[in-house]
């Protein structure tokens, strides 16, 4: 990924977990990353892990950023190479937070459109399994 696309990617992030903090998530982490012990090689990513109704539910959230629709919207682009992908890192978060059989897990997909300040954003909620 060039750097042109990774500063997009981190400000869709950050249009979009402000868009959770005001629908009443606690943003617990960004950027979440995963890595072998053995390797070093990073096996997982999350983009945004949340909570909501005190901790009761924890969100695990994948972030699409589009500045045009043109070619789809960010959540056509959530396959299932990506969802397996955020699946692992929601089981090794929820396992090193020993929270693995304690809370309600959801798989979400934000996806952020458009220009600031008139971004459009779509939220899914448990969109995927």
């Amino acid at each position: 990924m060039n750097y042109f696309n990774q500063a997009h990617g981190r400000m869709g992030e950050s249009v979009a977990a402000a868009y959770l903090e005001r629908k009443g998530f606690y943003i617990i982490e960004q950027n979440a990353e995963f890595h072998d012990k053995e390797t070093g090689k990073k096996i997982a990513e999350v983009d945004i892990i949340a909570s909501k109704n005190k901790g009761a539910e924890i969100h695990f959230v994948e972030v699409k950023y589009r500045k045009t629709t043109d070619y789809g919207t960010g959540a056509m682009a959530v396959g299932k190479a990506k969802q397996k992908n955020v699946k692992n890192g929601a089981m090794r978060w929820l396992m090193l937070s020993k929270l693995y059989d304690s809370v309600i897990v959801s798989f979400d997909v934000v996806e952020v459109s458009g220009d600031a300040p008139d971004f459009e954003i779509n939220h899914y909620e448990n969109c995927f399994y």
